[in-house]
């Protein structure tokens, strides 16, 4: 997937809404949870395999999705998603990859 193709499905997401997307054979959702204007959007990455909680968005460059989370014991957690290795999914619900 190229960055501007993602970015324009990104920046098409209102409050609420979502699309889902595959990574590395998983399918993962991906959520903008709050829209403000002092704020602006925030996205959170939620897996469909729930083994593992969703991952809030630091932010979009155009190689990388930057994502985040804190457990419990508030230990930050990083990963870096390739966009390039990501596969949007129309006109499915969240479950395996094919």
């Amino acid at each position: 997937m190229n960055y501007q193709e993602f970015k324009n499905q990104v920046d098409q997401l209102e409050e609420d809404g979502a699309f889902n997307i595959v990574y590395k054979n998983r399918n993962y959702e991906l959520k903008c949870f709050f829209v403000s204007e002092r704020f602006g959007k925030r996205y959170s990455m939620d897996p469909s395999h729930r083994l593992s909680g969703s991952m809030n968005v630091d932010k979009i460059t155009n190689k990388y999705i930057s994502l985040f989370s804190y457990d419990m014991m508030d230990q930050k957690t990083t990963y870096k998603m390739s966009i390039a290795e990501i596969e949007i999914k129309t006109n499915e619900t969240v479950g395996e990859a094919k």
